[in-house]
């Protein structure tokens, strides 16, 4: 028998760009065209869509230039990955999110009981090792804003069963904004809330 002795190499990003030249691997990168989204909205681009054999699932790329709240909701998990291998800098990335599941919230919103208690704005950091990758679960009311203004618009990536889709919530006589001129409080609320 022959033995093939390896030398372990520490991976680098030159690695990984000869690894995916030579078609091993795909590394995770912004699409051209969500770099280049223009609009209100943004833009979700595709980056993969496994086959249903193996179990449908898929990974997109997120480009995000609203600035008005629009709560919204899906029935099942998706992850974020608020990663930045470029060095392109972003515009801030807010995360809006319910603290209560769906029906909760609805029932605030409709008994008009809803209040800065029930929601929170979330500032996301990019590749930090601790924040930067989480589930959003089904049913909890969220969306992501940025702010306006000059530069790049922030981009994230999400992967998310495939046929996974949304629906805007309404909030009927509530308006939901950001007050931008505080520093963002650190941490979870206090208890309580």
């Amino acid at each position: 028998m022959k033995t093939i002795q390896l030398k372990p190499r520490k991976i680098t990003k030159q690695l990984l760009n000869y690894l995916e030249k030579r078609g091993l691997i795909t590394t995770l990168k912004f699409t051209a065209a969500a770099l280049k989204a223009r609009g209100r909205r943004g833009k979700v681009c595709l980056i993969y869509r496994t086959g249903a054999k193996y179990g449908p699932q898929k990974l997109i790329c997120v480009a995000k230039r609203e600035q008005e709240i629009e709560m919204t909701i899906h029935g099942d998990k998706e992850e974020l990955l608020i990663l930045n291998s470029t060095g392109i800098k972003f515009k801030p990335l807010y995360l809006i999110i319910a603290m209560d599941k769906i029906d909760v919230f609805n029932r605030k919103i409709a008994c008009g009981k809803f209040t800065q208690k029930d929601i929170m704005a979330i500032e996301l950091q990019y590749n930090d090792a601790a924040t930067s990758v989480f589930m959003m679960n089904g049913n909890v009311p969220h969306c992501e804003v940025t702010v306006a203004g000059r530069g790049q618009h922030p981009l994230f990536f999400v992967t998310e069963p495939a046929e996974l889709s949304f629906k805007i919530i309404d909030t009927q006589n509530y308006k939901l904004e950001m007050d931008l001129g505080r520093q963002p409080k650190a941490g979870p609320p206090r208890a309580g809330r």
